[in-house]
């Protein structure tokens, strides 16, 4: 089932993951230890939990799939990825995190109100995004939605472990937003 979704999106390199596969362009996992030296990740096999980290894909394939949420989420079409509704509910705030960022499901969602940028400007965009962290990788998924015609999505992926790439990946988005 989750392949046919790949499939139909366009996602030609999003796939579920299995320790026997051979995967083309496959990266090697990385931390550091505790003196700060890089070193390789065990292997993990991810096959029991495809639905919490058990499925690889790359940057292009994840801003297809951010670029199906964002559609889904600014209006509502037979091509939608899920119904409009859907997506919003999966974004309304659940739970507060602190006075500027809170949960949905799955997503957490900031207002962007008084939130500094690279360029020490402040952004006013709300937006929301889903990190991901598993032995030897940090991910970032970010979609500020803007306009009904406008938008901007940013996905990153680093094979390191422990490493916080949602700063660089709201700094990136807002670099875009504002250029727009």
């Amino acid at each position: 089932m989750a392949s046919l979704l790949f499939w139909e999106l366009g996602m030609r390199n999003t796939q579920l993951d299995t320790k026997e596969k051979i995967v083309a362009g496959r990266v090697s996992y990385y931390k550091r230890n505790s003196k700060n030296v890089l070193e390789n990740c065990p292997e993990v096999d991810c096959s029991n939990k495809f639905a919490g980290g058990g499925i690889i894909s790359n940057v292009t394939d994840l801003l297809i799939f951010a670029n199906a949420i964002l559609h889904s989420y600014r209006m509502e079409t037979k091509e939608n990825l899920i119904r409009r509704e859907t997506i919003r509910k999966f974004i309304k705030e659940e739970v507060e995190v602190d006075s500027m960022t809170s949960t949905g499901l799955g997503w957490f969602l900031v207002e962007g109100k008084e939130v500094k940028t690279l360029d020490g400007n402040v952004a006013n965009s709300p937006f929301f995004y889903h990190t991901g962290a598993a032995v030897g990788a940090s991910s970032v998924l970010l979609i500020k939605p803007g306009t009904e015609s406008s938008g901007v999505c940013v996905a990153i992926l680093c094979n390191l472990q422990n490493t916080s790439v949602f700063n660089l990946g709201r700094d990136i988005g807002d670099l875009f937003y504002n250029s727009m």
